[in-house]
Formats: C-alpha cells, structure tokens, sequence
C-alpha cells in the first residue's frame, strides 16, 4: 500500500472545498498511486496547524463537512488528536465558567496545591517535547488554578482518567468508524496518560488504552488493518 498525508486544505479548486478538491487531485490527478489517504486533523481548530481541536466530532467549516469525508474513494485514516484539546473548547470554557463536571475532564491543579515544594519536584521529571512551561495558569470562575499543557498554553492535556472525558473520546472514535476511517493515528500517544511522580511517558495506562481501543474494535467487528 502506498499513503498520501495530506493536511485537509493542501489542495483547492475553484467553486469546490477542500475536502472536494483533495478528492477530486486523489481520484483524477493520483489515480492508482495511493490506496489509502492519511487525512492530518479536519477538525475546527485555534492553532498548531489543526493540532489543537476545538472539538472531536466536528468538520472545520472551511474545510468542508463529513459527507465530503465519506466522499473521499481510497480508504482512509484519521488523525486522533485525543491528547489534549484547544482551550476554547466548549468542554474547556465551561471548566473555566465554573461547571466542575468539566473541569474535572482535564488535569487542572489549585494554587496551592501547585506551589508546593513536593509539587514542584515532580515537574522536572515529566519527559515532553517542548520547553515552555509545562502547566499554564488560567483564571477560573473560583480563582487562577493550573492546567496540564504538554505541547501550548492553547492545547490543554485531556484527563484520560476521567469517565467524562473517556467517554467522548470513545463516541468520537466510533464516529471516525462510522465515516468510514480503518486507519488511525493517535497523535502525541506516549504521553497519554498523566501521573505525577512519574515521567509520563508510555507509562502502563498509555498501552491499555491503546488495547481498549483494539479491544472495542474486535468486539464490534470491525476489520482495522
């Protein structure tokens, strides 16, 4: 097999979207070169070139809209942002509001709790690719608290140990089934899973929610290469 990546607005086309004219350069242009088109993230988005979701269940607008996903004739693989999400999220913004349910979706941390010593030892342990600050202050409805941002103060770490938050994540990836994805990438997979006094990286929960997903797929009986 051979796989184009493709950012979702990589080609244009007068009078069509995106999504219709990458479809259109894969069907015409690149026939019989690709059997599977690797779509980068098409969600609605802030910043980081799409790699910060303002939600997961959702087609950018700009882009186009799900049946110009389903459109697309090779097989198809998603990008699953499902490390963190934008910080104007509606998820993020009602945590913000003061809704605790929410808040609760993220690993977000009071300015006590954050400035203690046995706190701050913990920071320089966490392995990460970037060098700006690991959690950013935001200022809640109860007062400023600290939330878990691995890659940008925009793209806010989802707390994969919240049922909430698991659970929008699995609805999210059975609508990627459901239009017709049987390829993923997880982006940003080794730090999945957050847990003080540890580095946070490919850490144990990281693997099992990889093999719940495959776990899901095999008992629904989906054929995912």
């Amino acid at each position: 097999d051979n796989m184009l990546i493709a950012y979702p607005d990589q080609v244009s086309m007068a009078e069509h979207n995106n999504l219709e004219a990458l479809n259109y350069f894969v069907k015409n242009d690149l026939k019989d070169c690709f059997s599977i088109v690797h779509l980068l993230p098409f969600y609605p988005w802030t910043s980081d070139d799409g790699f910060s979701p303002t939600s997961y269940k959702d087609v950018c607008s700009d882009y186009g809209s799900w049946k110009d996903i389903e459109d697309i004739e090779s097989q198809k693989m998603f990008d699953c942002v499902f490390n963190h999400l934008s910080s104007k999220s509606e998820f993020f913004q009602k945590a913000l509001e003061g809704d605790l349910v929410c808040e609760n979706m993220f690993h977000v941390f009071d300015e006590s709790e954050y400035s203690t010593d046995e706190f701050q030892e913990h920071i320089p342990m966490i392995v990460r690719p970037r060098t700006d600050p690991l959690f950013t202050p935001f200022d809640f409805s109860s007062g400023k608290k600290y939330v878990w941002t691995t890659f940008s103060a925009d793209q806010v770490d989802t707390n994969l140990s919240n049922i909430n938050m698991l659970k929008y994540i699995l609805e999210s990836f059975f609508l990627y089934i459901d239009k017709g994805a049987r390829y993923f990438r997880i982006d940003a997979v080794p730090f999945l899973w957050k847990e003080l006094g540890t580095n946070c990286s490919h850490l144990e929960k990281t693997h099992l929610i990889v093999q719940l997903f495959r776990a899901i797929v095999d008992e629904i009986n989906i054929h995912l290469y």
